[in-house]
């Protein structure tokens, strides 16, 4: 069983690995012309909600498991985009996210 303080450390540690190339990926590449964007063991969402930042139409969905997945949430509320973006739980091994177009 996972403790929420084991948790918090994995995905600041996500977040300190790779939160750096956000930006990178969203002037990289035009994400305009899809629809939706799932981020598919997105973590906390770093990456999605900098790609939607940037972006004027795509819908997001981060999608990871259930206890990361209400932790995205909270983000990406805090980053004003429930409008645009959801967080949904789920273990893509299982049951991978359908009926996206990226």
């Amino acid at each position: 069983m996972r403790k929420p303080c084991d948790l918090a450390c994995f995905n600041e540690a996500m977040i300190g690995i790779h939160g750096a190339i956000g930006p990178a990926v969203a002037a990289a590449y035009d994400f305009d012309g899809f629809e939706t964007i799932v981020d598919a063991g997105g973590g906390t969402g770093t990456l999605l909600t900098t790609i939607l930042k940037a972006t004027h139409r795509p819908r997001g969905v981060l999608f990871d498991l259930p206890d990361t997945a209400r932790e995205a949430g909270k983000i990406i509320a805090r980053e004003g985009l429930t409008d645009r973006c959801t967080a949904a739980a789920g273990d893509f091994f299982v049951a991978p996210p359908e009926g996206h177009d990226c």
